[in-house]
């Protein structure tokens, strides 16, 4: 569960290795953001490439949108069947809610498939849990 100021991993290449949460924009629980919500991030940390688009570069303070991919707390499947990861983590979005970077590091839950927006992170991504 992301809650305002928790720290998230970046899952992505865009440049930026942490990220901080500042708003919840499309929470499915009122308590906090979980697997497939959108949150307003802030970089907290970068890495500067020499080889990286301009466009694709982000920068420590930069304010950025965000979709979480996986959780510490956890998501609940049938049967009572529980997945968990062993990180925050999130990816960047560009306003047209595609992603900064161009692949995915680590798997990501199933459950960011019920959003239709997120397709594009989808078929990105390395493993699917």
């Amino acid at each position: 569960m992301i809650n305002v100021q928790t720290i998230l991993k970046v899952a992505d290449n865009s440049g930026a290795v942490f990220v901080s949460c500042i708003r919840l924009l499309n929470s499915s629980s009122r308590v906090g953001a979980m697997v497939g919500d959108t949150i307003t991030v802030v970089v907290k940390k970068s890495i500067v490439k020499k080889n990286v688009k301009k466009s694709k570069e982000v920068k420590k303070g930069q304010v950025c949108t965000a979709v979480v991919l996986r959780t510490l707390k956890g998501v609940k499947r049938w049967g009572n069947f529980f997945v968990r990861s062993g990180t925050n983590s999130a990816a960047l979005l560009n306003k047209y809610f595609l992603p900064i970077g161009s692949r995915l590091l680590g798997p990501v839950f199933r459950e960011i498939r019920v959003n239709i927006k997120f397709s594009k992170v989808i078929s990105l991504a390395q493993v699917t849990l």
